[in-house]
């Protein structure tokens, strides 16, 4: 998340999409302000915790701090590791059909979507608030060359907010439902280019930098190896969901993430 991006969870991001419009929340004369303080509230949390983590990729990630000996570096990078595989853990684990059902039974199946999200959305912050500092500094790119690599993470910002715009972000957001009916429709938009084009776009974020920390390299490579794992997984799901649309959306969209390489 999207990563994705946090609060964006392993539903049907290979591209699916449907004719109609989604349907909102169920609204009744009878819900409670305290359920739409809820709904809104997980929203805000959703887009609070996309604000922190560019406040703390481009702040604390950032700065680059002295090598300390191996035995703290290696600490760090452990903690770092448990901390971000926590978040994980829910990001797809929860993302599941069984889970959906079983939690289900705890709240209101309308308001699934927006538990994911406040949960989510919590882990994120706390893995950026209990993240540890990593020294060193790989480059520090300057010139031609640090604009070329703003401009690999300007390209990550904009396919994952295309990638975004296609699925719905008030649906990501739990404001809306998730869409269940309709004919699907896969390759569109950016969907068209990979199968999994919020992936690409989170690793063009945080690879593409001209200056790269060791905060942000672990950051980076955890987060990427994370996305890289979750792949077959997610998209095992995808087929036992809609079957062979997805077996044909596969055929058709060769790469997952990267055009020509995987």
């Amino acid at each position: 998340m999207a990563s994705a991006p946090p609060g964006a969870d392993d539903r049907p991001r290979g591209a699916v999409s449907v004719e109609q419009s989604p349907t909102p929340v169920p609204r009744t004369k009878s819900q409670s302000l305290g359920t739409l303080l809820f709904v809104w509230g997980g929203a805000f949390s959703f887009l609070a915790s996309l604000a922190y983590g560019v406040t703390f990729y481009l702040g604390p990630l950032g700065r680059t701090i002295p090598m300390r000996s191996w035995a703290d570096e290696a600490e760090a990078v452990a903690t770092n590791i448990v901390l971000f595989t926590l978040f994980a853990a829910h990001h797809s684990l929860m993302a599941r059909a069984r889970a959906k059902v079983w939690l289900t039974r705890v709240v209101p199946s309308h308001l699934e979507r927006t538990t994911y999200v406040w949960v989510a959305s919590l882990l994120f912050l706390l893995v950026c608030w209990l993240w540890r500092p990593v020294g060193g500094e790989l480059y520090r790119l300057e010139g031609a060359l640090a604009w070329g690599a703003v401009g690999v993470q300007v390209t990550g910002v904009l396919l994952t907010g295309a990638g975004v715009h296609v699925l719905n972000w008030s649906e990501l957001a739990g404001v809306q439902a998730a869409r269940t009916s309709g004919e699907l429709v896969f390759s569109r938009g950016v969907y068209g280019f990979v199968r999994h084009p919020l992936y690409l776009g989170w690793m063009l974020m945080t690879c593409g930098t001209p200056h790269l920390t060791g905060g942000r390299l672990v950051f980076a490579a955890v987060s990427a190896l994370y996305l890289l794992l979750a792949i077959p997984w997610e998209e095992r799901s995808l087929v036992a969901e809609h079957g062979e649309s997805y077996e044909r959306y596969r055929a058709r969209i060769r790469w997952r993430v990267m055009p020509g390489i995987y």
